[in-house]
């Protein structure tokens, strides 16, 4: 495949004169979802790589949450609020009473 008007497409050789990683790279791939509901459906055991990517991913997906959590726990039950002094005195009167006169 050639970009240019004047330019030479390049060689193709047949695919044994390729090193084998460039064979590899023509060999489909699944993603952690598709290789999950592959395993699902019973169509296929993954292999060893797909077996990492898929437990990686997984444990990503765990952090993940896990930080979602923590920052909703924070954001509304910070456990550093509790006894916190507001500045008002429970035994003062109400101040919109007090400012009725």
């Amino acid at each position: 495949m050639n970009i240019f008007k004047e330019g030479v497409d390049a060689p193709v050789y047949p695919s044994d004169m390729y090193p084998p990683f460039v064979m590899a790279l023509l060999d489909e791939t699944y993603t952690p979802d598709e290789v999950m509901l592959q395993m699902y459906r019973g169509e296929r055991i993954p292999t060893g790589k797909e077996q990492w990517t898929l437990s990686n991913a997984v444990h990503r997906g765990m952090i993940k949450d896990r930080n979602y959590l923590i920052k909703q726990r924070m954001l509304y039950e910070s456990d550093d609020d509790m006894g916190e002094d507001l500045g008002g005195n429970p035994d003062e009167a109400d101040l919109d009473v007090v400012a009725d006169g």
